[in-house]
């Protein structure tokens, strides 16, 4: 029976000549599928026409046509990569944008995003500590509660846990915004825990850093003056 050079039995039948017989040694269902069946030609209707002006039978070009296997398999991982990667970006975004916790893989990144070097206000009667309103509203507001944050914006203030890092201690501070300027200040035991415990004096420069595990501030002396 002569092959028909428009349609044959492998389209209806889902099954393309190209992948079968290069295939045919194995034993194993073959769940490959070929460019030929997404656009409906059959390579044995391209033999058909092209034997017959060239005297080449439709089997021996089907034996010697290579086969062709979708990519369709690979574009839709490629996506659901791209897809994961740009939700990984945009939650690093997000983290960095606070205090700089990032997925991503990097050589340094310095915890200690509050840093001050200590004036002499800073360790007078008044007993509290000067933070200027950018490290305030973006450093440490975002971290308390709802609650919390109304206080700290209050004259009532909100207590907030300090973790001396260098002699492990831990310490209570108000934190609250200060009179009617755009500042904040840590006071309250300030110069009783702080100042005079830890001998601070002017020049010298402190570190605040949060801890989103255990939800208390940590503290440092990063260098003595």
């Amino acid at each position: 029976m002569a092959l028909n050079n428009i349609t044959c039995l492998h389209l209806p039948l889902g099954m393309c000549p190209c992948v079968v017989t290069t295939h045919s040694s194995s034993s194993s269902n073959n769940d490959n599928v070929c460019i030929h069946l997404s656009i409906g030609v059959c390579p044995c209707s391209h033999a058909s026409t092209s034997s017959s002006s060239k005297g080449v039978s439709p089997s021996d070009t089907i034996e010697s046509h290579a086969p062709c296997y979708s990519s369709t398999k690979k574009r839709k991982h490629g996506q659901k990569d791209d897809t994961n990667g740009a939700r990984k970006r945009a939650r690093n975004v997000v983290e960095t944008l606070r205090w700089g916790y990032s997925l991503d893989l990097m050589l340094y990144d310095d915890p200690w995003k509050i840093k001050k070097v200590l004036q002499k206000s800073d360790l007078g009667n008044m007993s509290r500590l000067l933070l200027s309103k950018d490290l305030a509203e973006n450093l440490v507001l975002p971290v308390l509660n709802a609650d919390e944050r109304r206080d700290a914006e209050s004259d009532r203030g909100t207590q907030v846990l300090i973790l001396d890092l260098d002699t492990n201690s831990m310490h209570s501070l108000l934190f609250k915004r200060w009179g009617s300027s755009k500042s904040y200040v840590f006071i309250d035991k300030w110069v009783q825990d702080f100042v005079k415990r830890r001998h601070l004096k002017a020049g010298d420069e402190i570190g605040f850093h949060w801890d989103p595990y255990n939800h208390h501030f940590s503290f440092t002396v990063l260098q003595d003056y």
